[in-house]
Formats: C-alpha cells, structure tokens, sequence
C-alpha cells in the first residue's frame, strides 16, 4: 500500500501534535509530582523531631504527617472533635 504524499504528511502532522501534546502533559505531571514531592519533603525536614533521641518519635511524626495528608483525614478528624464535643456533654 502506497500513501499518497498529501496524505504521508497529514498523517506524520497529526502524529507530531500527538507526541508534541503528549510530551507536554507529561512534562506537566512530572512538574506536578515533583512540586508535591518537594514540598512534602520539605515540611517533613523542617517540622521533624530533629533533636529527638527516639526514633519512635520520628516514626510517629511520620504517621501523623501521612495522615494528614489523606484525602480522608479530614473527615476523620471531624467525627474526632464531634466525639469529643458530645463527651464533654
């Protein structure tokens, strides 16, 4: 099967915009994964328990920091407070 030329160079032209789009998103997600990372790293570095002789308490940071970060965390920590509110009743 031959391609006519017209259509050779509208198949390779779309294909480019393809890739080229693709390329794009992707650089996008990589930018976006790296910015999470960092900072993640970073509020970790600087709120860690540095001076702490125990590592149990740098293992219970990181829970709690893990924690925080879940998308449900939030949620869990409103039925914590509505507990507490309805004990303190």
């Amino acid at each position: 099967m031959c391609l006519s030329p017209p259509l050779l160079y509208s198949l390779l032209t779309h294909l480019g915009h393809c890739l080229c789009t693709l390329s794009f998103l992707s650089y996008l997600q990589i930018g976006i994964i790296e910015r999470w990372l960092l900072g993640g790293l970073m509020s970790v570095a600087a709120d860690s328990p540095i001076h702490s002789s125990s590592s149990d308490d740098f293992v219970a940071y990181l829970d709690d920091a893990l924690a925080a970060s879940s998308p449900d965390a939030s949620s869990d920590k409103e039925v914590e407070n509505q507990d507490e509110l309805e004990s303190v009743r």
